[in-house]
């Protein structure tokens, strides 16, 4: 990449179809630092390229912000999870201690209830008579 000189110059806008006599003047000394233009094609590209990379940009930081999301309904979600087992192995434990045959005998003992005599089955009953039982 040279600087262009003005034989250079002169050659170009001949060979161009310009006259001959403004071939031959001197080009002025602000063209010859002059950044080339940029054509009608380059700059469609250019733009078309700028808007796709946009597009691209907004699309990765919706992406990341809805994956923070879901991160954070995540973790809530596995606390919770985590809270409900212990929950549930407190009742679970609750509930062997209640069905405990000594303490059900001294609750009932306490609230004055007594053991019965004799203990029915009414769904044996059902069927050894022949009648149907409820579900």
């Amino acid at each position: 990449m040279g600087v262009r000189t003005a034989t250079v110059t002169r050659r170009r806008s001949f060979r161009r179809g310009a006259s001959l006599r403004s071939a031959m003047r001197a080009p002025s000394g602000s063209r010859d630092w002059v950044a080339p233009r940029v054509t009608r094609p380059l700059r469609g590209w250019l733009v078309a390229v700028g808007v796709g990379l946009a597009v691209t940009a907004t699309g990765l930081a919706s992406l990341r912000t809805n994956s923070i999301a879901l991160r954070y309904r995540l973790a809530e979600a596995l606390r919770s999870e985590r809270e409900l087992r212990e929950e549930e192995q407190l009742l679970t434990v609750e509930l062997q201690r209640l069905r405990d045959p000594m303490l059900l005998q001294r609750e009932a003992a306490a609230l004055g209830l007594v053991a019965p005599e004799r203990v029915i089955d009414i769904r044996r009953r059902a069927v050894a008579t022949g009648a149907e039982s409820a579900p």
